[in-house]
């Protein structure tokens, strides 16, 4: 038969082809599976080559932000995170202390730099490419209004961390990706709500997939399905006000925060499903007392679902966590998610 010959090698089956085709009922069966796989493998074949091709000619311009930085930039970038440092050590947001620990090891770093000049250090983390970026670069571009300056950063580090350069949609430059809101068509930004992430046109209220409260206050971000790439960095802290976060889609990693309750007291609604995360769930997750919806699924959490789901009764309506790999029975405490 031909399966037989199949297994063989490929001469028996160029042999057996040779055959006439409609010999019987079983045989006409295996060549048009046979025909069907072929034909499956060269349409995945062609898709992974179209999509290759797409990839490479992508056009990416250069990063605004120098390679280098002059002695005039990095003096602004001291600048900034000082006023940072500063504005963290007044405000009430549980943030991570990582957080002023680094713009406190930028300020180190430039002001003690390994060569005689500043100018050669590189803008390699998220945080002082945002920094950076909040400083102008070199060549003076106009940098947004704040509406609140740590959330901006906290954007900025967002942005940067996630690869946003290479964002599904809405870039901070044009030919980077495309946006239904591009700041060259309109020279009055009061006639539009929306602009590109990191737009000079506008504050953070107005970038793509943000949100603010009448207090001018980030509440909601939504980047859903927009070629994430990266970890979250620390600087979500900084966004105590987000009562809606979601970032499902993506290929975000790493593990969620282990105090992410105290960061998000207000959050009613956490999407972060089809990305890869991992660890097993904090225990401070089940502290958000306004949370009516939690959206984990298809990630690469493990450990158990803990007891304490159930302190979520008063508040929760969704709970998908499906997909992870969780262990263990479910904690009779979901019974009281009513």
């Amino acid at each position: 038969s031909l399966p037989l010959k199949f297994r063989i090698g490929w001469r028996r089956v160029a042999l057996t082809l040779k055959r006439p085709l409609l010999t019987g009922k079983r045989e006409r069966k295996y060549y048009i599976t046979f025909l069907a796989l072929i034909l499956a493998v060269t349409f995945l074949l062609l898709s992974r080559i179209a999509t290759r091709e797409t990839t490479s000619r992508r056009k990416v311009p250069p990063v605004t932000i120098p390679r280098s930085l002059s002695p005039r930039t990095v003096r602004n970038i001291i600048s900034s995170a000082n006023a940072l440092i500063d504005e963290l050590s007044s405000s009430s947001a549980a943030a991570d202390p990582r957080v002023s620990e680094t713009l406190r090891d930028v300020v180190t770093s430039l002001q003690t730099p390994t060569s005689s000049s500043p100018a050669t250090t590189p803008p390699s983390s998220p945080q002082l490419r945002a920094l950076a970026y909040l400083a102008g670069g070199d060549d003076e571009t106009p940098v947004a209004p704040a509406d609140d300056a740590l959330q901006q950063y906290a954007l900025a580090v967002l942005y940067f961390s996630l690869d946003g350069d290479n964002w599904s949609r809405c870039s901070r430059h044009p030919s980077l990706s495309p946006c239904d809101y591009d700041d060259e068509e309109d020279d009055d930004p009061s006639q539009k709500r929306t602009y590109r992430f990191l737009s000079p046109r506008t504050g953070e209220c107005h970038w793509y997939g943000i949100n603010c409260n009448s207090h001018r206050r980030v509440n909601w971000i939504d980047l859903t399905d927009n070629h994430l790439r990266g970890r979250l960095p620390p600087e979500v802290s900084l966004l105590s006000s987000l009562e809606l976060l979601w970032l499902a889609r993506n290929e975000i990693s790493g593990t969620l925060p282990s105090d992410i309750g105290a960061m998000f007291p207000k959050m009613a609604s956490l999407s972060l499903f089809d990305n890869r995360l991992e660890g097993t769930l904090p225990e401070s997750l089940y502290a958000m007392k306004k949370l009516q919806s939690l959206r984990l699924y298809e990630n690469r959490f493990g450990g158990t679902l803990s007891s304490r789901i159930g302190e979520l009764g008063g508040t929760l309506t969704w709970l998908w966590v499906h997909g992870n790999r969780l262990e263990g029975g479910l904690p009779r405490e979901v019974g009281q998610l009513t």
